[in-house]
C-alpha cells in the first residue's frame, strides 16, 4: 500500500530548507540580542562565528536548525558584515559537526527551548491522536503538530520526523476503528452493508448510488420523495446506531469517512478491507440521514419564507382593494350628504320661514321630514370602517394559503424528530399531538405556544374552531423555533444544539487550563459567566433578524 503523501515533495523541501529573507525581513533577523553578539565574537574561528549567527538567526526566525550547506549566501553575507568579516571565510566543510551541536544547544538554552526527546515526543504523539480523532485533514494536523512544539518551547524537527508521527498515529485510529467495527457489527449488519455495494434486480446502479440524491425541490411530489427517502436512511441508520456509537466519529469523522466514499468509485470501496469498507458504508448511511434531514428543514424554512412573502402580497393587495371601496363609499355619503342632509336642512329653513303654517304644523312637518333624511350610505361607512380597525383579513389571508402550506409541510413534521428542551415545551406538546393524530387537528389542540391575538382569532364568531389557520401558526412557531436555536435536531450537521459546537465537558474538565493557557485566555477558567448570556445574547439577535 503506498504511503499517505501529507506534504508534496515541493512542500517538504521548502520546509526542510532554511526560510527565504527579502531585505526587510533579514535586517529585522538579524536584530540578534546582544549576549548573542557576544557568544558569536568570542568564538575562535570566523566560520564558527558566521555559522553561529546564521544558525541564530534561522532559529529565531523558524524554531529550526538547517545544515550549513543550505546556508543562502546572503544570510552568510549578512552574518559577515555584522562582525566586520567576510562571506568567504566561512565555508559547510570549516563549520563541523561537532562544533554545530555544541551551538544548537547554547541557543536552545538562550531561547529557553529544548530538542524533541522522549518526553515531549510521547506528549505529540498523543495530541496527534487526539487531532486524529476530531479526523482533521492530514495536512492541518502537520501545522498543528508545529504550532504545538513552538508552543511547549520545543525545537521543531525535520518535516519526516513529524510526518512518520502523524502516519503512525492515523494508522493506529484506524486500526481502532477496524477492531471496533468487528467487535460491534452484527452478522445482520454486515449483510446489509455489502448489499449496499450491489444492484437491485431493476437497476443497473449500486444501491450505495442511489441513497447518493438529494432534492431542493419545495413540489409536494418531490417533498414525498425526499421523505421517502429520509424514511429509508432513518431505517439504514436505526439498524446501525450499535458501530455508529461504538465508533463514536462525531460529525467531524461521518464527514471524513463519507467525504472518501462520494470521491471514490464503487470499485475502489470493494477494494478495500470488509471492516475498513464498512466504516465508510456505516459514515456514509450516518452522513446521508444527517443531510437529508437538514435537507427537510432547509425546505422547511424556504416553504414559510415563500409562503409568508405571499400572504403579504395577498394581504396588501387586499388592503388596497379595501381601500378602493371605501374611497368609492365616501364619494357616495358625500353625494348623499349633499342630497339628504344639506338639502334636509334647506327644507326645514324653508318651512321656518313659510308665513302660512303654524308652529304647531311647522314642528310636525320638520319632524316629518327628519325621519326621512337618514343616510343608509353613511351608515355602511361607519361599519366598514368598524371592521377595518379591527383588521383580522391578514389571518384570512393565511387561512385561505393553508391548504397549499399543508401539502408540503405537513408531510414533513409527522417525520422529523426534534430533540426534547424545556424553552419550547409547549410548542413540543404541539408538535406531539399533531403527529400522534397524523395532522388530524381538532378544537382540543394545544395553544399554549401561541399569542394571546392568535388563539383568540382562532375561533370564529359562531365558535367553529379554523383547524386551518391553527396549522399556520403552529408551521410558523416550528419555523421561529427552529431558527431561533429553541428547536434542535440530534442526527444533523446545521441544526444540533449550540453546545455541541463546543468542546467536549469531558476534554474542558480535563485540558481547560492548558487549552486557555494556549489561547492566552487563562482567565476565563470558569465558562459559563461567559456562555450563557453569549447563547443569550445570539438566540435574542437570531429571532430579530429572523
Amino acid at each position: 500500500m503506498p504511503r499517505m503523501q501529507i506534504l508534496s515533495p515541493s512542500e517538504q523541501e521548502a520546509f526542510d530548507g532554511p526560510p527565504v529573507f527579502d531585505f526587510r525581513e533579514r535586517k529585522r533577523c538579524f536584530d540578534l540580542p546582544k549576549p548573542l553578539l557576544d557568544i558569536a565574537t568570542e568564538l575562535r574561528s570566523p566560520a564558527s562565528q558566521i555559522g553561529f549567527l546564521v544558525m541564530c538567526t534561522y532559529f529565531k526566525a523558524a524554531k529550526k536548525f538547517y545544515n550549513p550547506r543550505h546556508y543562502h549566501a546572503p544570510d552568510i553575507e549578512a552574518a559577515a558584515k555584522l562582525l566586520g568579516l567576510t562571506g568567504s571565510e566561512f565555508s559547510p566543510a570549516t563549520y563541523p559537526k561537532q562544533t554545530r551541536a555544541r551551538h544548537r544547544k547554547l541557543i536552545l538554552d538562550f531561547y529557553g527551548f529544548m530538542p524533541l526527546g522522549q518526553v515531549n515526543r510521547k506528549d505529540l504523539i498523543a495530541e496527534i491522536a487526539t487531532m486524529a480523532r476530531t479526523y482533521l485533514k492530514p495536512r492541518l494536523i502537520f501545522d498543528r503538530c508545529v504550532d504545538y512544539l513552538i508552543q511547549r518551547r520545543v525545537q521543531v524537527p525535520r518535516s519526516g520526523v513529524l510526518l512518520e508521527l502523524i502516519r503512525s498515529g492515523l494508522q493506529a485510529r484506524k486500526v481502532e476503528l477496524i477492531a471496533l467495527m468487528d467487535a460491534h457489527l452484527t452478522d445482520d449488519a454486515r449483510a446489509f452493508l455489502d448489499e449496499l455495494f450491489s444492484t437491485p434486480d431493476d437497476q443497473n446502479r449500486y444501491r450505495l448510488t442511489l441513497l447518493k440524491k438529494l432534492s431542493q425541490s419545495a413540489r409536494p411530489t418531490k417533498i414525498k420523495e425526499a421523505i421517502a427517502d429520509f424514511e429509508t436512511l432513518a431505517d439504514l441508520h436505526g439498524q446501525l446506531s450499535d458501530p455508529l456509537a461504538a465508533l463514536d466519529l462525531g460529525a467531524a469523522g461521518i464527514r471524513y469517512f463519507a467525504g472518501s466514499v462520494q470521491r471514490s468509485r464503487l470499485f475502489q470501496l470493494k477494494q478495500r478491507a470488509d471492516n475498513d469498507r464498512h466504516i465508510h458504508a456505516t459514515a456514509f448511511v450516518a452522513h446521508q440521514f444527517y443531510r437529508t434531514q437538514d435537507n427537510l428543514i432547509d425546505l422547511w424554512l424556504s416553504v414559510m419564507a415563500s409562503f409568508h412573502a405571499k400572504a403579504t402580497r395577498d394581504h396588501n393587495d387586499r388592503l388596497l382593494e379595501n381601500q378602493a371601496a371605501q374611497q368609492k363609499q365616501i364619494k357616495s355619503v358625500i353625494n348623499d350628504l349633499d342630497t339628504s342632509v344639506f338639502g334636509l336642512l334647506r327644507d326645514i329653513r324653508d318651512v321656518t320661514e313659510a308665513d302660512g303654517m303654524s308652529d304647531n304644523q311647522k314642528v310636525s312637518t320638520i319632524r316629518t321630514l327628519l325621519d326621512k333624511g337618514r343616510s343608509s350610505a353613511f351608515e355602511q361607512l361607519k361599519d366598514d370602517l368598524s371592521a377595518t380597525a379591527r383588521d383580522e383579513s391578514w389571518f384570512d389571508v393565511l387561512e385561505a394559503g393553508s391548504l397549499r402550506l399543508q401539502y408540503r409541510l405537513s408531510p414533513i413534521l409527522r417525520v422529523i424528530t426534534f430533540e426534547r428542551n424545556d424553552r419550547p415545551a409547549g410548542l413540543i406538546t404541539a408538535i406531539d399531538r399533531f403527529k400522534h393524530n397524523d395532522g388530524i387537528v381538532g378544537p382540543g389542540a394545544p395553544t399554549d405556544f401561541l399569542d394571546k391575538d392568535e388563539r383568540e382569532v382562532l375561533i370564529r364568531s359562531d365558535g367553529t374552531f379554523r383547524t386551518s389557520l391553527y396549522k399556520v401558526f403552529l408551521f410558523q412557531h416550528v419555523a421561529a423555533a427552529i431558527k431561533s436555536g429553541d428547536l434542535n435536531l440530534s442526527q444533523s450537521y446545521k441544526y444540533r444544539p449550540m453546545d455541541t459546537y463546543l468542546i467536549d465537558p469531558d476534554r474542558w474538565r480535563r485540558e481547560k487550563p492548558e487549552l486557555l493557557e494556549r489561547a492566552g485566555l487563562a482567565e476565563f477558567a470558569d465558562p459559563q459567566p461567559i456562555l450563557a448570556p453569549l447563547r443569550k445574547a445570539l438566540t435574542q439577535q437570531y429571532q430579530r433578524t429572523n
